[in-house]
């Protein structure tokens, strides 16, 4: 399964040790199930901040001076890397940005149709640069040896040496300067370097990162800043058009010159012809039904779909909007939270940008004017947004209203020790030593878990981030309500342990909770210690749910076992958290069997109770 991550290195305060330099971003590239949302968080000035420029420097291909490290002196350390990966465990491809440059690689093996090759004419051309390379000591004398060799040997197959010969070339253009009329020399070569229909090294790594994993090595990123839009941004006299942020971009969308929109207002204005304004409205309009559709298709409106118009007037020009078959007249201001900021999203970002498969959004604290229930559903539109077009947005937050206990595998976690950071994907392994998972995240909002978590929720710890995949996924696929898991990292190896973990639990104050656990023996024998505690009437084993179970996956259906790695013991991807969230993330109710969802039926029967 492929995936995308990124990797820092010297990079301000980020990838100074060689533990927790990485990013996860996309846990499987496969078309429909890419889309994903991440939250970073961290306490104030941990680095989230440097998370992000870091992703936009990438792909913009540049650094800037203070993405140089102050926290050392060594040579080394003063040299940021930036890396993104797209690798399925085999074969990758690569960006990479350093202080001194931008490359891409692969080491995927260039399959197209074959090209027979005249190797005497290419082995003749190199000769020649060899020659001047002896002569001058450019271009590399190495390389062009290496290049002789493979092309003398019939065994090679010349296309798999493409980067070395792009690598050659891009020397040879580099130094053109000091070749003179010798280029000429050279001309064979770069025929057939041309024949080969890739025009330089970007272009041939990302022609094998779309083949392979479908998406480009180095994708687009896009800063969102919001503009929030109010009624008065909604009409502008003609005059003041050009100054209209709304309108600009709302005409750019639709393929509007400004321009003759301010003719035709001057012809009106000398004839005051009324037909000028209707000839004026008719060619906004027209072009509105592109905008309608995308909207409607984005914002996911099928029924009651909405509809824009645009009004020209003597001295004004209005923007309105109605919704469903009757088309009834609607207010932006009077409209739901989601729904303005969608407005805000799709007028201010998406029609001035053309989404594609694979891009990144990145947020810097999105959301902090909207009040809590709105920045719930925020979240909840970005994440099916995201899923939906195969998006991947990233947002640096404080807010804990942006983070769903439903979803903390979504998060990143940026910590801070002797002023260098760290990043954490796997939100149930930040403290392996203390049971209470989601104190980093505490840390990092500075806030308590009632927070997270309202009175009447029983929050149920479990034994790890799949059984808190699975578990969710059922809640949400059943729609059983006040009712939440967190997970912690094992019951331990010695009752020693056992009794440590389970102290530390107790001190970690819910309104309701209760635990669940293996029925192997270590789970058994957490369970005999409960028995001593607040957890007496509140400690659960698998075993309840149905006879013979030890662990989570023994209440799936033999059928799903062969259906799904995670839940299979013979398979690589038992187990694998990752795997485990994109099923939480994507299944549905009737990928599953009868006997599968009626076990989960029982279990939340027995842990609510």
């Amino acid at each position: 399964m492929a995936k995308r991550y990124i990797e820092f290195k010297n990079f301000r305060n980020l990838g100074l040790e060689e533990n927790h330099s990485r990013l996860m971003l996309n846990n499987t590239l496969e078309e429909g199930k890419m889309g994903t949302l991440i939250e970073v968080i961290g306490a104030n000035n941990s680095g989230k901040s440097n998370v992000l420029d870091g992703i936009f420097e990438l792909c913009k291909k540049r650094l800037v001076d203070n993405d140089v490290t102050t926290l050392g002196f060594g040579e080394e350390i003063k040299h940021p890397e930036i890396k993104m990966f797209i690798s399925d465990g085999n074969d990758y491809v690569c960006a990479k940005l350093t202080d001194t440059k931008y490359d891409e690689f692969t080491n995927i093996k260039y399959e197209e149709e074959k090209v027979e090759y005249d190797r005497n004419h290419i082995k003749s051309s190199l000769q020649q640069l060899l020659n001047l390379s002896n002569s001058y000591g450019y271009p590399n004398r190495n390389l062009i040896n290496n290049l002789i060799n493979i092309v003398s040997n019939t065994e090679n197959d010349i296309e798999n040496y493409i980067p070395d010969f792009l690598r050659l070339k891009s020397e040879i253009e580099d130094n053109s300067a000091r070749y003179g009329n010798r280029q000429n020399n050279f001309l064979s070569l770069d025929n057939f370097i041309t024949n080969l229909k890739v025009e330089n090294k970007s272009d041939f790594v990302n022609k094998i990162s779309l083949k392979h994993f479908g998406i480009r090595v180095t994708p687009r990123v896009i800063k969102y800043t919001e503009n929030i839009l109010g009624k008065e941004s909604l009409k502008v006299i003609p005059g003041n058009l050009n100054n209209s942020q709304f309108f600009k971009s709302l005409f750019k969308a639709v393929g509007i010159d400004i321009q003759n929109i301010l003719e035709l207002f001057k012809e009106y204005e000398k004839y005051t012809n009324p037909t000028t304004l209707k000839k004026i409205r008719k060619i906004i309009n027209n072009k509105m039904e592109t905008v309608n559709n995308r909207f409607n298709k984005l914002y996911f409106a099928s029924n009651d779909e909405y509809k824009f118009v645009v009004d020209a007037e003597s001295n004004l020009i209005s923007f309105g909007m109605s919704r469903g078959k009757d088309e009834e007249p609607i207010m932006l201001e009077m409209q739901s939270t989601g729904f303005k900021w969608f407005f805000n999203f799709y007028f201010n970002f998406i029609c001035s940008n053309s989404l594609e498969r694979g891009d990144i959004i990145i947020m810097d604290e999105p959301a902090t004017n909207l009040h809590p229930q709105g920045q719930v559903e925020l979240r909840k539109f970005i994440k099916e947004f995201a899923q939906k077009n195969d998006l991947t947005f990233i947002i640096a937050t404080h807010s804990p209203f942006l983070i769903d206990p439903d979803n903390f595998d979504e998060l990143r976690i940026v910590t801070m020790s002797n002023n260098r950071s760290s990043i954490d994907n796997l939100f149930s392994a930040v403290n392996v030593d203390d049971p209470d998972s989601i104190l980093p995240i505490k840390e990092s909002l500075t806030i308590k878990q009632n927070v997270l978590y309202d009175m009447d929720t029983v929050v149920v710890w479990v034994e790890g981030i799949t059984d808190y995949n699975y578990l969710t996924m059922f809640k949400n696929l059943l729609n059983i309500k006040n009712v939440s898991f967190i997970p912690f990292k094992g019951v331990g190896k010695t009752k020693e342990e056992q009794e440590e973990i389970l102290k530390r639990i107790l001190k970690i104050k819910f309104y309701k909770k209760s635990i669940f656990l293996d029925a192997d023996k270590a789970g058994k024998s957490m369970a005999k210690l409960c028995e001593e505690t607040d957890f007496k009437d509140r400690c659960h084993l698998v075993s309840e749910v149905k006879d013979g179970a030890k662990e989570i996956e023994d209440l799936f259906s033999l059928e799903e076992i062969k259906k799904y790695e995670s839940i299979n013991k013979d398979s690589d991807l038992y187990k694998k958290a990752y795997y485990s969230s994109l099923m939480k993330n994507f299944s549905k109710i009737d990928d599953f069997s009868e006997e599968t969802i009626n076990n989960f039926k029982k279990l939340f029967d027995i842990i609510i109770d």
